[in-house]
C-alpha cells in the first residue's frame, strides 16, 4: 500500500534539493498569494519529469511525460500519461488509483481506503491549494528562493501536522513560481528515506477540459486486476 500512496502522492500533484537562501519575501505575503491562486484554480496540464528515488538501494528512475489535474464537484481528479521509458497512465478518482500497463494491456485497480483523506490532501498541494489551508495542516517555513528552470520560485517547506499524514510523508519541499504561484517543483520525503521528485514544465492554468478526460483511455480486451485482493 506504501507504493501505492507514494503513486497517488505524485499527482499532486507531488521538487530539488536546493540551496538555502535569504527569506526574501514573509512567509505571510506567500500565504496570501497562494489563498487567491487557489481561488482561480479550475484545472492545470504540464510536462512532467518525475524521478523516484529508492533509499536503500540509492537508485533513481525517472519518468517523463503529461500530466493533468482538476478540481470537481466530487474532488480532485487527475491523470499522468507516461511516454518514456515505459508507456503507462496513472488516474486518481475519489479513493481509486487506476495503474494501466499498455504493453501488459493490464489495469491495475486500488483502493485506498482510509488513507484515501491523507492522500487527497497531498494530491491537490501547490495546484489550487490555498495558503489558508496548507497552515492548518502543515508546519510552514519559506527556505529562501530559488532559480528553477529559469525562473525565480519560492522555497517552502512542509511538514504534515497529522500523526497520521506523517506515516505517509515526512516532508514536502515546494518551489513555487513567484509569478503565478504554482509549483515548478516538488519534493515528498517518505519516513523511509524514499523520495518523489517532480519538475513541472510547459505549465498551463485552467486549460478547457472535461471530467472525461481526466480518466484513462482504455482500450478493449484489457484486464482488470484488484491486487489487493489476491493478496
Amino acid at each position: 500500500m506504501k507504493s501505492i500512496v507514494a503513486t497517488c502522492v505524485v499527482f499532486i500533484c507531488c521538487a530539488l534539493v536546493a540551496a538555502k537562501g535569504p527569506q526574501a519575501t514573509p512567509l505571510k505575503d506567500v500565504v496570501n498569494h497562494l489563498d487567491q491562486a487557489a481561488k482561480k484554480f479550475q484545472s492545470m496540464s504540464a510536462q512532467i519529469s518525475w524521478t523516484k528515488h529508492t533509499d536503500v538501494l540509492n537508485d533513481n528512475s525517472t519518468q517523463t511525460g503529461q500530466a493533468y489535474q482538476a478540481k470537481t464537484a466530487k474532488g480532485p481528479v487527475g491523470r499522468i500519461d507516461i511516454a518514456a521509458p515505459d508507456k503507462r497512465g496513472y488516474a486518481f478518482e475519489g479513493r481509486t488509483i487506476q495503474i494501466y500497463y499498455p504493453n501488459a494491456k493490464e489495469l491495475h485497480i486500488y483502493d485506498t481506503g482510509a488513507q484515501g483523506e491523507q492522500i487527497e490532501q497531498f494530491l491537490m498541494l501547490g495546484f489550487g491549494s490555498s495558503g489558508t489551508h496548507l497552515q492548518k495542516s502543515y508546519e510552514m517555513r519559506l527556505s529562501g528562493t530559488d532559480d528553477v528552470n529559469g525562473s525565480k520560485a519560492v522555497h517552502m517547506t512542509l511538514i504534515p501536522k497529522s500523526g497520521e499524514a506523517r506515516k505517509l510523508v515526512k516532508q514536502v519541499d515546494l518551489w513555487i513560481s513567484d509569478r503565478d504561484y504554482y509549483p515548478v517543483q516538488e519534493k515528498i520525503l517518505e519516513p523511509s528515506g524514499d523520495y518523489n521528485l517532480l519538475v513541472f514544465s510547459s505549465v498551463q492554468i485552467n486549460p478547457p477540459f472535461k471530467e472525461s478526460d481526466m480518466k484513462l483511455k482504455i482500450p478493449d480486451g484489457v484486464r482488470k486486476i484488484y491486487p489487493q485482493r489476491e493478496k
